[in-house]
């Protein structure tokens, strides 16, 4: 009777414990659903893991501010330092000696006590310029010392030459922010390797303020965080385009690209179009391991960002060389008549690229023997009838016997007043495969 009852008493701890744990586990999973939406809904999420720290948005923003407002210091030939005479013609309205101050007053103590720097000579341990120059962050770290209430960060940046984005160089800094006073300072380094090598032996208690190293609060929400990533990657696509090369999602790079010259090729018969793009509309998705921001500028192409964390992103450019998520999600939802509209726009953007290649691809083969008998004769007619930057706009859609014919008008962006009446005639294969020919008058 004994040994019943506690077996009895076993099993009743043991159905607690269980219990207990099934409960836990729980708490635990209604934790996560919260967490996940709180970094769907909460606007300071991004951040970049390094082997020192992570750095969130909002710190990479403040560096991009303080560097920015360093770099326009060294310009000797600023418009802050200039104004008008009485005659209505641009004077340096500065002394030398107080640009010289501006200077100064941004580099870090450590950085002034160790080489010896006086507000006379410190045009001999910076990089003065006589050019505007905008700064692009490439990799920021967090080096600080756990115990230091100054966070310290070695940055390296890309500086383009503002009206010449063929002109760039890379830099290297330290970046101290004082978050309590609002405060930076800067230590410019010699190269990549000091780069590379340096480390953070000291401590920082604070940043004295002076009227030149104050930053102000930023912003930092998903549509700062896009346009921050958007116009940091038209600046590298027009200025260092092996940069930008190695920016591409790796799919997408094989797929679309399949050398650094077909990407320069690509660059340089779109850069009229990438020196005028502005973002017209964003979004942005949640998926497991990244974020995907998606810009649509003026003239329809797309700009994807798939960020893992802040300044930890891969591009694609467009959404016709691999089928995106999305684009599966909606192809797959869809009707013929939706079908056909979105294989329509894969090769109207691939035109509007000028993926020839791609574009012609899609053309079914009885159509290319009687037009088109290479991609070059379909390059042509492409040139002489369509537009710089097209336009659908769908009219009519029939369902015939495994044959789709939609009747649309192409658009010129540019001008809207040129229309072209096209009808497409479409096939749809297995899976987002098709084929189509289209009346060449």
């Amino acid at each position: 009777m004994e040994k019943k009852k506690k077996i009895v008493l076993l099993a009743i701890i043991i159905s607690i414990i269980t219990i207990i744990i099934m409960l836990f586990i729980i708490i635990n999973q209604n934790k996560e659903k919260e967490n996940f939406y709180a970094i769907d809904m909460n606007e300071d999420v991004s951040k970049v893991k390094t082997v020192e720290k992570e750095v969130y948005f909002k710190e990479y923003k403040i560096i991009k501010n303080c560097l920015q407002a360093y770099v326009d210091a060294l310009n000797l030939e600023s418009s802050a330092y200039y104004g008008r005479n009485e005659n209505n013609e641009f004077v340096k309205s500065i002394e030398e000696e107080d640009i010289k101050e501006n200077i100064y007053s941004m580099l870090s103590e450590n950085y002034i006590t160790k080489n010896k720097i006086t507000k006379e000579n410190v045009y001999e341990y910076v990089n003065t310029t006589k050019e505007n120059r905008t700064i692009i962050p490439i990799k920021i770290y967090n080096i600080s010392k756990d115990d230091s209430d100054v966070k310290m960060y070695k940055v390296s940046v890309m500086s383009i030459e503002t009206y010449n984005k063929q002109e760039f160089i890379y830099s290297y800094f330290i970046v101290n922010i004082d978050e309590k006073n609002s405060t930076f300072s800067i230590e410019p380094l010699k190269n990549k390797e000091d780069f590379e090598k340096v480390e953070i032996n000291y401590v920082m208690s604070s940043i004295e303020e002076n009227y030149i190293n104050v930053f102000s609060e930023v912003k930092s929400t998903q549509e700062e965080t896009i346009i921050n990533y958007f116009s940091d990657y038209k600046n590298i696509l027009l200025s260092d385009r092996n940069l930008a090369y190695d920016y591409l999602d790796s799919e997408y790079k094989d797929k679309r690209f399949k050398s650094n010259s077909q990407f320069e090729s690509y660059i340089m018969d779109n850069k009229e179009f990438i020196e005028k793009s502005r973002i017209e509309k964003w979004s942005v998705k949640y998926y497991s391991d990244y974020t995907q921001y998606t810009c649509i500028d003026q003239y329809g192409r797309y700009y994807i960002f798939r960020e893992k964390d802040t300044l930890n992103y891969s591009v694609i450019l467009d959404t016709y060389t691999i089928d995106l998520p999305e684009f599966l999600e909606k192809y797959n939802s869809t009707n013929e008549n939706g079908k056909v509209a979105l294989n329509i726009q894969k090769f109207i953007q691939a035109i509007n690229s000028k993926d020839y290649n791609y574009a012609y691809n899609c053309l079914s083969s009885g159509f290319k023997d009687n037009y088109f008998k290479s991609v070059e004769e379909f390059e042509k007619y492409v040139k002489e009838n369509l537009y710089n930057n097209n336009e659908v706009q769908y009219k009519e859609f029939e369902e015939g016997s495994n044959l789709y014919k939609y009747t649309i008008n192409i658009i010129d962006i540019d001008n809207p007043n040129n229309v072209l009446d096209k009808t497409i005639i479409m096939k749809l294969n297995e899976g987002t495969d098709f084929e189509m020919s289209f009346n060449v008058n």
